[in-house]
C-alpha cells in the first residue's frame, strides 16, 4: 500500500461460515455469501467465524492512491466501482 494515509477506509464484518450471509456496506453495496463457501487448504469447511475486510474505491482519487494496477495486457481496465474483499 504505497500511500496508507490516503487509502480508502475499510469496513469489517464477522460471519458464521455455516450460514448464508448478506453484508451491506455503508455505501449500500450488497454482498451475498453462500453457506460453506470457505474451506481450508485441505478442502474442509471452515467452522470458526470468518472476518471480512471490505475496501471500496468509489472515486478516482481512491484508485490513484490505492496503488492498483489496472492494466489488462495493453488495455486499461475501466470501471466506475471497485472493491476488495478479504477474509481471515
Amino acid at each position: 500500500m504505497p500511500y496508507p494515509r490516503l487509502f480508502p477506509p475499510s469496513e469489517t464484518f464477522t460471519i458464521n461460515p455455516a450460514d448464508n450471509a448478506v453484508i451491506y456496506s455503508n455505501s449500500g453495496l450488497k454482498i451475498s455469501i453462500a453457506s460453506n463457501s470457505f474451506v481450508n487448504q485441505n478442502g474442509e469447511d471452515i467452522t470458526d467465524p470468518v472476518y471480512l475486510k471490505l475496501t471500496q474505491m468509489n472515486q478516482a482519487t481512491d484508485l490513484l492512491f490505492a496503488g492498483l494496477n489496472l492494466k489488462n495486457g495493453d488495455r486499461q481496465f475501466c470501471n466506475q466501482f471497485l472493491f476488495n474483499l478479504s477474509a481471515t
